[in-house]
This record gives C-alpha cells, sequence and structure tokens, in this order.
C-alpha cells in the first residue's frame, strides 16, 4: 500500500491536498505532519505525525514506512533553507522514495527574483537533486 505523508497538513495547501487525496483515491494511507497536531482536528480519520521541522530526528521517526512525501513549503522566512534540508535528509534517513515539492512556478532560465523566496526554491530543488530520492516538483502558481 502506498503511504502519502503531506507536511504542512494545519496549513491551507496542505489541507486542501490531504482533501484532494482522501477523496481521489482508497487504496493510500493518508498522513499528516503537523507541528501542532491540536490545530489539526479537520483531519478526522487522518493519522497525524507531530514534527518540527527544526528537529532532524522527529521528522525521520514521523517518515518512516512512508514511500512518498508531499513537502509543502514552510511560510517561515528566517530559516526555511534549514528547514527544507532538514525535511530531505530526514526523508533520505527513513528511506521515502519519492518526494513531490510545491514548489513556485518559475521558468528554470529565470532571472526573475522574489526576495528570499527564490532563493530557498533554488535551494531545496538542488537538494533535491542531490538527495537520490525520485522527486516531482510543482511549479504552483497559487504563491503569486
Amino acid at each position: 500500500m502506498k503511504t502519502i505523508l503531506v507536511t504542512g497538513a494545519t496549513g491551507n495547501l496542505g489541507r486542501k491536498i490531504i482533501t484532494h487525496l482522501l477523496q481521489a483515491e482508497s487504496s493510500q494511507k493518508i498522513l499528516a505532519l503537523a507541528r501542532d497536531p491540536y490545530r489539526s482536528e479537520h483531519l478526522r480519520g487522518v493519522e497525524v505525525r507531530k514534527r518540527d521541522y527544526f528537529y532532524p530526528a522527529s521528522l525521520t521517526a514521523a517518515m518512516r514506512g512512508v514511500t512518498t512525501l508531499m513537502l509543502v513549503s514552510t511560510v517561515a522566512f528566517s530559516d526555511a533553507v534549514t528547514q527544507h534540508r532538514n525535511v530531505v535528509r530526514a526523508a533520505q534517513t527513513a528511506g521515502v522514495g519519492h518526494v513531490v515539492y510545491a514548489g513556485i512556478q518559475r521558468p528554470a532560465r529565470s532571472t526573475f527574483e522574489m526576495s528570499q523566496v527564490t532563493q530557498r526554491e533554488r535551494d531545496v530543488e538542488r537538494t533535491l537533486a542531490k538527495s537520490g530520492i525520485a522527486t516531482t516538483i510543482l511549479r504552483n502558481t497559487m504563491y503569486f
């Protein structure tokens, strides 16, 4: 059985992804990752695993048995690079087979820069590429 873990489950995008997955296919197990599980009461029937992007051990434990990780970008501008790197390292350690990352819509050769956002997006994409994990990058326009 495919097991999908969605990060940012208490946020707007994470919540919508989980809702869609629950409606789309019943042959997969949907898990939610949340820093504060008490904010996840809207996810009835979904197992919520507590995590913190700053504590890699909590991330690795939360990802055990996960086949696919849906990585929703952190909203923290202060240290998003470290947080994303921690998530990718934990996915490697836990043996996650596939990461789907909700990035921003930006052509590969674009010179457009959005302070802090573009830099962290490039970094997480490079980190994923170096990880050896199969990766899908979604070019999500909702951030614009």
